[in-house]
């Protein structure tokens, strides 16, 4: 298994609901009522592109790290 680290941006919109996006991934963007919420919707959705097989770009493919299947990974 490999932990793969994504930059991301995140932003308040003048509504006070929260976007986020993987600049890697066009059209890798989502929305939430929390920066949270919107934190965890862009993983879920960056997780199911590279599921789905979206290529890996050679700078994220460069910080993957390994990881064993029995590992839990946690960004604070």
């Amino acid at each position: 298994m490999k932990t793969y680290v994504l930059d991301i941006e995140v932003e308040q919109d003048e509504d006070g609901t929260w976007t986020a996006e993987v600049p890697y991934f066009p059209g890798c963007a989502v929305e939430g009522y929390t920066r949270e919420q919107a934190i965890e919707a862009l993983r879920e959705g960056a997780q199911a592109m590279l599921e789905h097989g979206a290529p890996i770009p050679a700078e994220v493919e460069k910080r993957a790290v390994m990881t064993p299947a029995e590992v839990v990974t946690v960004t604070v």
